[in-house]
This record gives C-alpha cells, sequence and structure tokens, in this order.
C-alpha cells in the first residue's frame, strides 16, 4: 500500500517509524535523513524523557544542554512552554497505553485538555525542529503507534507511517544480546526477556496496522529493505511527497552517505557518519532462538509477513 499524499502543506511533514524496538528502524531512519531536504532524529519521543534529562548525549558527540542545536530548540520553547510540565505530559501520553484512546477520540474532557495542550507543544517542537534543521520532512523513529497518532491527529502535522516489521525470531535475540550505549556514557543497554519481548512484538504490529486507519500508511520488511536499502528509501520518500527525483545520499545500491545528526536517543548506530554499508543481520540465526508456543501465539501475523 503507498503512502499517498496529504493536501496540507504549511507545517513539516513527519515520516513516522512504527513498529517493535531492534526491527532495523535506526538504520532506516539514518538512511531516509540522508535524503535531500529530510533530517534524521530517530526516537524523538525521548526529547523530554525523564530519565534521559540528566544524562543525553546528542549525536553530534556533546552533552544535549551543550548542543547549539538543541539549546536553541528547547531555549525557543522554554520562552512559551513549563517544560517540566511537558515532560509529565510526555510521560503520560507517549505510551501504548494510550493507544485506544487516541485512536478513537474516547477520553474525559480534562484529560483531551491536557492532551491539546501536550500537543499544541508537540506541534511547535516540531516545527521549531525543521526550521532549525532548514528542511521541510523530519524522520522519527519513536515506533510507538500512539506518538504518530497524537502527531496526525491532534498535533494537526502531516504524518506518513512506515510499519517496519521484523522477524519476532530476529527481535528478540537482539534483546537479548549485550549492547552498550555510546549516549549514555557506554552504559549497557537495557535487556528483555524472550516472553516480554514478543508480546511487545505482537502488541506493535496490530497497533501499527491501525495506524492506517488514521493516516497515509506503508509496510516494509527489514529483510527487504537490508536486499534493496537504496530502492526502499527512494520509494519511500516519493510516496510521502518529494517532488522529481531528490538526492538520497546513496553512493550505489547498498552505500549510504550519513551526515552528522542531532539524535538524543535511539540504537549506538545513530553515532555512525560517512559512507556506510547496508547488510541484513543475520547473527540471530547463529543462536536459533526458541520460541516455543509463541510459534502457535505469533502464527497469524508471522503468515501475514511471510516468515
Amino acid at each position: 500500500m503507498t503512502l499517498g499524499q496529504d493536501e496540507t502543506a504549511n507545517d513539516p511533514q513527519i515520516i513516522y517509524i512504527a513498529g517493535a524496538g531492534r526491527s532495523g528502524s535506526t538504520i532506516l531512519d539514518r538512511a531516509l535523513g540522508a535524503a535531500e531536504g529530510v533530517a534524521s532524529f530517530n526516537e524523538m519521543h525521548v526529547i523530554l524523557t525523564p530519565e534521559y534529562l540528566d544524562r543525553q548525549i546528542c549525536s553530534c558527540g556533546v552533552d544535549r544542554d551543550d548542543c547549539p542545536f538543541w539549546r536553541d530548540v528547547l531555549g525557543a520553547l522554554a520562552d512559551r512552554y513549563d517544560l517540566e510540565a511537558m515532560t509529565q505530559l510526555s510521560h503520560r501520553f507517549d505510551t501504548s497505553a494510550m493507544m485506544l484512546a487516541l485512536l478513537t477520540g474516547w477520553m474525559s474532557r480534562v484529560t483531551r485538555r491536557d492532551l491539546d495542550l501536550y500537543a499544541c507543544f508537540v506541534a511547535d517542537l516540531y516545527r521549531e525542529i525543521a526550521k532549525r534543521a532548514k528542511v521541510g520532512t523530519i524522520i522519527d523513529s519513536s515506533k510507538i503507534p500512539t506518538r504518530a497518532l497524537l502527531l496526525k491527529r491532534y498535533a494537526g502535522l502531516r504524518v506518513h507511517a512506515i510499519h517496519l516489521v521484523r522477524d519476532p525470531r530476529a527481535v528478540a535475540a537482539s534483546w537479548l544480546r549485550k549492547k552498550k550505549d555510546p549516549g549514555l556514557e557506554g552504559q549497557a543497554m537495557q535487556r528483555y526477556p524472550l516472553n516480554r519481548t514478543l508480546l511487545v512484538w505482537a502488541f506493535r504490529q496490530v497497533a501499527s496496522e491501525a495506524l492506517r486507519i488514521r493516516m497515509p500508511y506503508m509496510r516494509v520488511r527489514y529483510e527487504d529493505f537490508a536486499k534493496s536499502p537504496r530502492g526502499i528509501v527512494e520509494h519511500i520518500v516519493k510516496e510521502a511527497g518529494q517532488q522529481g527525483s531528490p538526492n538520497t545520499g546513496f553512493v550505489n545500491e547498498f552505500e549510504v552517505d550519513l551526515p552528522t545528526i542531532h539524535s538524543l536517543s535511539g540504537n549506538p548506530d545513530r553515532f555512525e557518519t560517512g559512507v556506510t554499508a547496508i547488510r541484513i543481520d543475520d547473527k540471530w540465526k547463529a543462536s536459533k532462538p526458541s520460541i516455543g508456543v509463541w510459534r502457535l501465539l505469533l502464527w497469524p501475523l508471522t503468515v501475514r509477513y511471510g516468515y
């Protein structure tokens, strides 16, 4: 299914990557962000997340508070909003628990009032980011489907949803693997047990599919992207409304020239710059994670996605 066109053209458009964590969203985000007129910011829902505030390192290499880009963006917003209050609203609304409410609009008047305030802030945040980055398109790979709904339905931004899918066995194996995050001073990244990972994987697929009800939507398999990264990126950029054939930053089918970006969270690959080869990550096959009864429970989804 193609993304289609959105008639509103004043605000920056958002290409939003939805799905489960460890599905290849960071490299897809970075590859898309290398295109002309586009900027990558990875997991934007954590910009004001409390647990990250004291230890965020921008992918440009400096602390968030010392980064001129974020200092200018957040400084401009601090004149109009109480950022501490917005942090609390972020923790409240940027969560999967709000999926049904945001999809249907069923909520109390008090909740809707708070949501409208937060949505207004988020819209101004993305406008400020686009202005400072001098781009018309922002890549947000927060993955949580609820944020896509917030951006589109409540913040009133132009959002194109990319539902990124990866083999659940690969996702489970990745969450079990030890990784360090240079953005958190080399601390170990969170690891999750298999049962939790597969439950979240299933929920994220169903919730991401629901986005097609409210916005332009496209499903992309990680495995297909890794086999033809340039072709997939060009297709997404074209369907999102870019005019003509923009420079996507690819030097050949599998290598893309990644620029320095201002990302505060995501896979350690967010720090990569220069010409980078995109290859499928199939290390998980060596460990052959056993998903047991989950194989039967996930069967409708795995068949749907070709696994």
